[in-house]
């Protein structure tokens, strides 16, 4: 369905509607109290994954290789 209506938006119009929604989501997440720690949608790319859990993962990974605890 995504793929439908992307094809029928223009080009020039795909920027703005993904900074609009980045926006809306930001203020959404905000009012809903948004960890800290987290920054705003806009400045997320991790893809499709979910930039908490991946920082998660992250963080285990390199405390494990540097032999640190957290």
């Amino acid at each position: 369905m995504k793929r439908r209506l992307a094809r029928w938006i223009p080009h020039s119009m795909k920027p703005p509607l993904k900074e609009g929604y980045h926006l809306l989501i930001d203020v959404i997440e905000k009012l809903k109290g948004r960890d800290s720690m987290t920054p705003p949608r806009s400045m997320i790319f991790v893809g499709a994954g979910d930039f908490g859990l991946i920082g998660q993962e992250l963080k285990r990974y390199f405390s494990a290789l540097a032999n640190v605890r957290h």
